[in-house]
């Protein structure tokens, strides 16, 4: 807003600064509001470039024959291609692509990083595309001389950095399989990924993480790591490490690490490369483990290049990729364990700068990013793409209210009549919608729009993408009345990623987008959601059974989601997962999802809902207020956010429900969904009583209550607060005393 000026001053006449401050901002309102129809009259948006699959276009049924999956590290499986389109493109190895890149823009700029030094500053540094495959060479090289076998495995665990991926790719390019684990995995879990991997190498960052392997090898946790050979410490900070751990593990900085490749023999590493295929794994993707112990989800080759290039193949249609000046920027944050992450800042701008006119190049947000410094870089590096879990999104979203709330009056008018002009123009972008741009879009836009994408940085952003977990629809709505549409992925680490995606011409808000291109989707007759195409996993390493459950003779594979797909508009809209489905005592079945997203919508304090029932005589919930976050991740009981802002006197949640307002505004809500027939179709999914926790829930502490990509662990939350649960079904409960 503080740029109504440049845009105004030149139609208001000059009157004292005061008075015309005065003038600039009442001629903005009166703009938007009346004059807009004068300025801009509505424009029809373009037609949709969306088409469905043709069965020419669809990966073909599999023969007795075929060999689906397989759960073997040396194991490969037969790559079905379609008769034409994207599924019957060539298989490539993840080297073949990265060639291509280097040979087209190997003296542009791969990666920017501001490395943490010693004394807490930060230190630019940048690789070239060609610096990048030479120190990923160089990495394999290393891997070798440690003693990495070809279908070996090398385990990273950081936060995302140049390393992290050039320990991926060197990895891969050894002939291996990378195996990324969570940083905020205790060390019993990095042990379990480890063994189970038989992970030669491990490389990770600082001196933090090196302690938990310390801890498992001192003390042999869960018997230790009988196949590992060497640690290498990224980001050490100069701390002095040992030389070895036990009494054969070698430690190495990253720096000595890559010396030992410079020095090593390059002739095993070409003859590895050289003998590539795409049909075998080349990374290990570890589930989250929300029901027990991570399965291993093996990614081939093809699976990574090709499911690249029909991801940015759908949206290519509307967005041409690669080809805008300057190229396009994405930033590195969320984890690189994650397959997601691996998708958007791995393969992606490897496959967009191997076929761009310009090239793509990663940022790496600091370690700090989801803890406040995330905003900083967008602004720094200014993302083309830019993929945001949920919660980042909720997070951005309640910045930026608590900044408007200290706007004038009538700033507040201007602001408020800005996204009633863009609430309909998102409505009118949305598949059943107009197409048109509304009365006064082009003045909102100039007013308030462009200045909003300004300052969080994303305004030069083409696309704006959520995933991994379910997105509240206001939320989405929110930033559409601000002129930003996000559009919503939907698919798993067993689908290499994405399965269905929104298209910036072809979206609506509450599904997860049409098919991306190549693959398919069929909903059997339970209503699960099942997937076919080559982007579907090998398999579970080393693990026969829980493959042949997944995906079947047929190739599909069957996902635990239940949903709908609408037959002429081709978009999927998921309902719930089969395992999270409540079926109470009376046998009535309740997708929890939309009913703990209604109460968030209803009630802006709120932070997380568990919506319980399993087994029940009626539902209840547990909730979590809006607190402040630790620096360890966990979170306090100081009120953050909405929750602060009920009453400046009330700071903690004990305060809060000492002093009655919050629960009673939780009660009003929920007596809001109760009534809402559209919402709460049943009496059985009525919420009866619920109950308000300590603080809220974290992916880190001793009993996390959420996965990294923030997903709700929902048996380990019934398992936790079992006490609380059990409360709520005693007779005399009082929402308001919450006992």
């Amino acid at each position: 807003m503080d740029q109504i000026k440049d845009l105004l001053t030149e139609y208001v006449p000059q009157l004292p600064s005061e008075q015309q401050d005065v003038a600039i901002y009442a001629t903005a309102a009166v703009g938007v509001g009346l004059v807009g129809a004068a300025l801009l009259s509505p424009q029809k948006n373009p037609p949709t470039t969306y088409r469905d699959n043709t069965p020419d276009e669809l990966q073909p049924a599999p023969k007795r024959t075929t060999t689906v999956s397989t759960w073997d590290a040396d194991g490969k499986t037969t790559i079905l291609k379609s008769k034409s389109g994207v599924g019957a493109a060539d298989p490539e190895t993840v080297m073949e692509v990265f060639e291509k890149a280097v040979e087209k823009h190997g003296s542009s700029t791969a990666f920017t990083h501001e490395q943490e030094q010693p004394d807490g500053s930060y230190v630019d540094r940048s690789w070239t595309w060609q610096e990048y495959y030479d120190d990923a060479k160089t990495c394999a090289s290393a891997f070798i001389a440690c003693g990495l076998e070809a279908y070996g495995s090398v385990g990273i665990l950081g936060f995302n950095s140049p390393e992290w991926i050039l320990a991926d790719i060197g990895a891969i390019l050894a002939g291996a399989k990378a195996a990324g684990i969570y940083t905020t995995n205790k060390a019993d879990s990095c042990q379990y990924i480890c063994e189970h991997s038989k992970a030669t190498v491990v490389v990770l960052e600082g001196l933090k993480q090196f302690k938990k392997f310390q801890d498992i090898i001192d003390n042999k946790i869960e018997g230790g790591l009988p196949d590992l050979k060497s640690v290498v410490v990224y980001n050490d900070l100069g701390c002095k490490l040992p030389k070895k751990l036990g009494k054969s593990v070698n430690v190495y900085t990253w720096d000595a690490f890559m010396k030992l490749g410079t020095s090593a023999s390059t002739k095993t590493l070409t003859k590895r490369m050289k003998n590539q295929v795409a049909n075998e794994c080349c990374t290990l993707i570890y589930t989250s483990g929300t029901t027990g112990r991570p399965k291993a989800v093996m990614i081939s080759h093809d699976n990574c290049t090709w499911t690249t290039k029909a991801m940015l193949g759908s949206m290519q249609r509307s967005l041409p990729f690669g080809e805008t000046p300057g190229g396009e920027h994405v930033v590195s944050y969320l984890p690189l364990s994650h397959i997601a992450a691996q998708i958007l800042d791995i393969h992606g701008p490897m496959f967009m700068t191997a076929l761009g006119t310009y090239p793509t190049t990663v940022h790496f947000a600091r370690p700090t990013a989801l803890k406040g410094t995330l905003g900083d870089t967008l602004k720094k590096c200014r993302p083309t793409i830019f993929f945001g879990v949920p919660r980042v999104w909720e997070k951005i979203q309640e910045k930026m209210v608590a900044k408007g709330r200290g706007n004038s009056a009538l700033k507040k008018v201007i602001v408020a009549q800005c996204r009633a002009v863009g609430t309909k123009w998102h409505e009118a972008c949305q598949v059943g919608g107009s197409g048109y741009k509304p009365t006064g879009f082009g003045l909102a836009n100039g007013i308030a729009f462009k200045n909003v994408k300004k300052a969080i940085g994303l305004d030069r952003v083409k696309v704006c993408v959520t995933g991994a977990a379910p997105i509240a629809p206001a939320t989405m709505q929110f930033y559409g009345s601000l002129g930003i549409h996000i559009m919503e992925v939907y698919g798993m680490s067993e689908s290499t990623g994405p399965h269905t995606l929104g298209l910036p011409d072809y979206f609506k808000v509450g599904t997860v987008g049409p098919n991306i291109m190549g693959t398919e989707t069929k909903i059997f007759p339970d209503g699960e959601i099942c997937f076919r195409g080559r982007h579907i996993m090998m398999g579970y390493l080393y693990n026969e059974a829980k493959t042949r459950e997944t995906i079947d003779r047929e190739g599909w594979l069957h996902s635990g989601d239940i949903g709908v797909l609408d037959p002429v508009t081709r978009l999927l809209k998921i309902t719930g997962r089969k395992k999270e489905i409540i079926i109470t005592a009376g046998g009535e079945n309740i997708a929890p999802v939309p009913v703990e997203d209604t109460i968030k919508e209803f009630c802006s304090v709120v932070s997380n809902c568990v919506m319980i029932g399993d087994k029940k005589k009626y539902c209840t919930a547990l909730i979590t207020l809006k607190t402040k976050q630790n620096e360890d991740g966990t979170f306090s009981d100081e009120l953050a956010g909405d929750a602060a802002l009920v009453n400046p006197d009330v700071k903690t949640v004990g305060d809060a429900i000492s002093d009655g307002t919050i629960p009673k505004m939780i009660e009003d809500a929920i007596k809001r969904y109760n009534k809402d027939t559209k919402r709460c179709r049943a009496r059985a999914s009525q919420l009866q009583y619920f109950k308000i926790l300590p603080t809220d829930f974290s992916p880190v502490g001793d009993m996390p209550e959420l996965t990294a990509t923030m997903k709700m662990m929902r048996p380990k939350i019934h398992a936790k607060y079992a006490d609380d649960i059990s409360a709520m079904y005693k007779k005399g409960y009082d929402n308001m005393k919450q006992a």
